[in-house]
């Protein structure tokens, strides 16, 4: 008997007994990344990156900022919410959300000139490129967003971004901001 101290004998037939045998379930004994587990039963085949995905490029964890910038009166009706962007990734899409207001269409800004598409409801945005085009990584102007108001403050809420490929890209959001008191009928109440 070649293994005498080992009853499963050599098991991946490459010459070694099983109980000497670093990888005894892979005959060619593989560990590609050098670090001293069989290529059969590792988890990562390489290394893991700061944001721990294996063989990973290190962006799967950073984090964007969006935030609301100025919030001004347009005409007597319409407010403009400006929403502003700072991101170390390519955004390829966002769905986003206000509260205290009514979205009344949007303009300008980095998703305009990346000829995204968006759509929008009483309180949220969508926007996305039907091309394949996204908003470069950097900072500023994301959108202009015109609004009815319907309250003191609107707050940003629901922000989802994406990079190109469609993964989530982490997002931070800023503060909220106070909303311009419309007062059409001049009996000094809000709207």
């Amino acid at each position: 008997d070649n293994c005498p101290n080992d009853s499963d004998n050599d098991i991946d037939g490459d010459g070694l007994c099983g109980d000497v045998d670093e990888c005894p379930n892979d005959p060619n004994n593989s560990d590609n990344d050098n670090d001293n587990i069989c290529d059969d039963i590792d988890d990562c085949i390489g290394a893991y990156d700061q944001c721990g995905i294996c063989n990973g490029d290190g962006t799967w964890c950073l984090t964007a900022n969006i935030s609301i910038g100025l919030v001004y009166n347009q005409n007597n009706d319409q407010v403009v919410v400006e929403i502003l962007y700072d991101s170390p990734l390519s955004i390829g899409g966002f769905q986003l959300s206000l509260s205290g207001v009514n979205i009344l269409y949007t303009a300008e800004g980095a998703s305009a000139n990346a000829g995204f598409n968006i759509a929008h409801n009483d309180d949220t945005i969508v926007a996305f490129s039907p091309t394949g085009n996204s908003i470069a990584p950097g900072a500023g102007l994301l959108t202009n967003i015109y609004v009815e108001v319907n309250d003191s403050e609107t707050c940003l809420y629901d922000v989802v971004l994406s990079d190109n490929d469609g993964d989530q890209i982490n997002a931070e959001l800023g503060y909220c901001k106070l909303l311009p008191c419309i007062d059409d009928d001049n009996d000094s109440l809000c709207n």
